[in-house]
């Protein structure tokens, strides 16, 4: 039977550091109370995958965020390019890239 987490910890945080958290948890795969749960206890935690790879993720990320104010073919490029990188990465092309994917959708 699973353990039931019924003890709720509250702590204040601005909104820019809450954002960073909530991303850094997504980065390694994470929800925000699991991340920050197994950094309370001491554990490390990483990011999922090579730096060219996030950047894809949050190319992705940054799309499905703001899906309802682009237009279609803002998506459509964003996510054609998208694919693109990852058919470099499968190919071993661009892994020198460090994540710089994160405009894709448009966003500076």
């Amino acid at each position: 039977m699973p353990r039931k987490r019924t003890a709720a910890v509250n702590i204040r945080v601005t909104e820019t550091e809450k954002r960073k958290m909530e991303r850094n948890a997504r980065l390694c795969g994470l929800g925000l109370s699991a991340y920050l749960r197994e950094l309370a206890m001491g554990h490390q935690v990483k990011p999922l995958g090579p730096e060219a790879l996030r950047g894809i993720y949050n190319a992705a990320e940054n799309v499905r965020r703001n899906a309802k104010t682009l237009a279609p073919i803002q998506i459509d490029v964003a996510m054609r390019t998208i694919e693109s990188r990852i058919l470099e990465l499968c190919r071993g092309e661009g892994s020198d890239d460090r994540g710089r994917d994160e405009d894709m959708a448009g966003e500076g």
